[in-house]
């Protein structure tokens, strides 16, 4: 009973992940172009870096949720912003 739980929350996991981390692509990607940007007030942009921030904390506890269910290592959490910012943004661009 409890590896058929552990297999039915490791399928759901694995359809759910790729869902969850397009969506936060978006999310993510879009803020940080218009971090890059200069039309955005700058009483607005706290706002952006706290969607960029939460983001990132979404990625990480995904991390742990997948290595805790045994289906991915966690990569490790990093603060860097530029590498990470690259990335989305190279994922939200057409």
């Amino acid at each position: 009973m409890e590896s058929e739980q552990t297999m039915n929350t490791g399928d759901m996991l694995r359809h759910i992940v790729p869902e969850i981390h397009n969506a936060l692509a978006v999310i993510l990607g879009n803020a940080q172009l218009l971090l890059l940007g200069t039309a955005v007030k700058p009483e607005e942009r706290p706002k952006l870096h706290a969607i960029e921030r939460g983001s990132f904390k979404i990625q990480a506890l995904i991390g742990e949720l997948l290595e805790a269910n045994g289906i991915a290592s966690a990569p490790p959490y990093s603060h860097e912003r530029s590498t990470s910012r690259n990335q989305h943004i190279r994922a939200v661009l057409p």
